[in-house]
């Protein structure tokens, strides 16, 4: 990696992106935007602090089974992993990069949307989960294994102009059958969007994709979630 000479801009092969203008960040991760020099396209970088990652065997397992999982997901409505690079002190994740923002944008610049705005958004989500079904996706074991998100809302739900690309499945979880229950260890970060399992510990299935599916689509709708809270206590 590079630091530019009289810019406030770093280098990683033929990417250049600014490091003091973040699209977003997590607990282990920033998001920029990034240039790639040699075709001038526009992608996103996901910058993972792997301190955080690679010190604990077991985490560090489950991280490199996401990216061979997110390797996988391909179509018009998910958000495609490009590449993924290593330097000494961090990993770059390489993201299509949607160019009109998140759906929390437009929430936030707007009071409501209307029934058919609101019902093109959900046709569009339902299109990105229908395009994984329908993919035979492999596991660390070479089984072929079913996809939950478990993390959605309107923050990780992308324009590319007019077309919606579901991102954020870093906390995606994997199981072998359409109905086995998930284990109770659900990382709950955004609570207003969670179903009442994950709320209250309890075992859960694909399904919670589907419940804040509907959350965020009355909050369209509306102009307001359908209840107060910002903690995971004060909304269960």
């Amino acid at each position: 990696m590079q630091v530019l000479a009289n810019w406030n801009l770093k280098m990683i092969d033929n990417f250049i992106y600014d490091p003091s203008r973040p699209l977003g960040r997590g607990n282990s991760c920033e998001v920029y935007k990034a240039l790639d020099t040699a075709n001038k396209n526009s992608e996103a970088i996901v910058k993972v602090f792997p301190a955080s990652i690679l010190q604990d065997p077991e985490v560090s397992r489950l991280f490199l089974s996401e990216i061979n999982i997110l390797r996988q997901f391909k179509g018009p409505h998910v958000a495609q992993l490009l590449d993924v690079k290593q330097t000494k002190n961090n990993i770059y994740l390489f993201f299509e990069y949607c160019d009109n923002g998140s759906l929390k944008k437009f929430v936030d610049l707007r009071e409501k949307f209307s029934e058919a705005e609101a019902c093109t958004v959900l046709k569009q989500i339902a299109e990105a989960f229908l395009t994984l079904e329908g993919k035979k996706i492999i596991g660390d074991l070479g089984e072929s294994v079913k996809l939950i998100h478990g993390n959605l809302h309107p923050g990780n739900i992308m324009y590319d102009g007019n077309q919606i690309k579901v991102a954020d499945f870093g906390l995606a979880r994997l199981f072998r059958e359409i109905d086995e229950y998930m284990a109770q260890d659900a990382v709950i970060q955004h609570p207003e969007y969670a179903c009442p399992q994950v709320l209250n510990n309890e075992r859960y299935t694909g399904k919670c994709d589907v419940w804040s599916a509907g959350v965020i689509i009355y909050e369209l709708i509306y102009g307001r979630l359908p209840w107060n809270g910002a903690t995971a206590a004060q909304v269960a």
